[in-house]
């Protein structure tokens, strides 16, 4: 008996030893670090994006022309082989994380402020990265279009699972649904500059608003913005030197520096908007 239980004994403390290399989290510093990771896994999808807009004008002569240019023409039936290629598994990435967070935090750590902040980022981070996977690869929303082909939802980490695409309608009712679960939880009314990549409450709303308005559920949308604004309405003049534009992180106007709206490496490729283009000189 005393060598079985001494073997049982020492199965356990096999069990419990941690692979070399691997964090299992289990203290809040552990999930915010997942957080983090989420955060920076988003890609920077929206500066490729705007190549297409009318406010870019290509400039041939770059160098980095040939990596840009089938974007900015809408060439995707045979494109350079070189051409940037718009992300898709990075935002499931971002996901996986999120969804670690949401399935474990409450085991591990209980029910906290910290903790409350922290899931409800992760709620509203898989909600967003859905948003922006439905923007990318599925139809445009509208009453019409929800029983067209959306996107595979991720909301339960399972490495066997089957990725099989929702509706439109679906994928939407998801993001609805982590949208509110996540912004009921935030404890953070404006994000401090340095971390403001983070969800607050002021970048939940301004996140809901953009959401409504993409659905054309126009009072919807102006009234998540009008609470994002209670938060913080704060305005920049322009006017005056020095001043910042809205996408700088350390902006007065900035809501959330997440989202990429440049890639410094491409500036050189593009003639921005005459508006920039005037501050830049301005700056020159």
């Amino acid at each position: 008996m005393i060598m079985t239980a001494g073997a049982l004994a020492s199965c356990d403390k096999y069990l419990d030893i941690q692979p070399v290399g691997t964090v299992i989290p289990a203290s809040e510093s552990d999930f915010r670090g997942l957080m983090t990771s989420s955060y920076l896994g988003f890609p920077a999808h929206k500066s490729y994006l705007s190549l297409r807009t009318d406010e870019l004008i290509l400039d041939e002569s770059s160098t980095d022309a040939a990596r840009t240019k089938d974007i900015y023409l809408w060439n995707d039936q045979n494109p350079d082989p070189t051409t940037i290629a718009y992300p898709y598994l990075a935002f499931y990435n971002s996901i996986f994380y999120t969804n670690q967070i949401i399935s474990t935090i409450d085991e591990k750590l209980g029910s906290s402020a910290n903790v409350d902040q922290i899931k409800g980022e992760a709620y509203l981070m898989r909600a967003y990265a859905h948003f922006e996977l439905l923007n990318c690869y599925s139809e445009v929303y509208s009453p019409g279009n929800v029983g067209l082909r959306g996107v595979p939802l991720s909301t339960k980490i399972d490495l066997e699972q089957r990725f099989v695409p929702a509706t439109i309608g679906d994928s939407y009712t998801q993001v609805l649904s982590d949208m509110e679960k996540g912004t009921a939880l935030l404890t953070v009314d404006d994000q401090a500059k340095g971390v403001n990549y983070r969800f607050s409450k002021r970048g939940a709303y301004a996140m809901a608003s953009r959401v409504r308005l993409y659905r054309g559920e126009w009072q919807a949308a102006i009234d998540a913005a009008k609470q994002a604004l209670k938060i913080n309405d704060k305005l920049v003049d322009l006017n005056v030197g020095g001043s910042l534009l809205p996408n700088d992180f350390e902006s007065a106007e900035i809501i959330m520096a997440l989202e990429k709206v440049s890639v410094p490496g491409y500036v050189p490729v593009l003639l921005f908007h005459q508006h920039y283009w005037r501050v830049i000189q301005r700056v020159i």
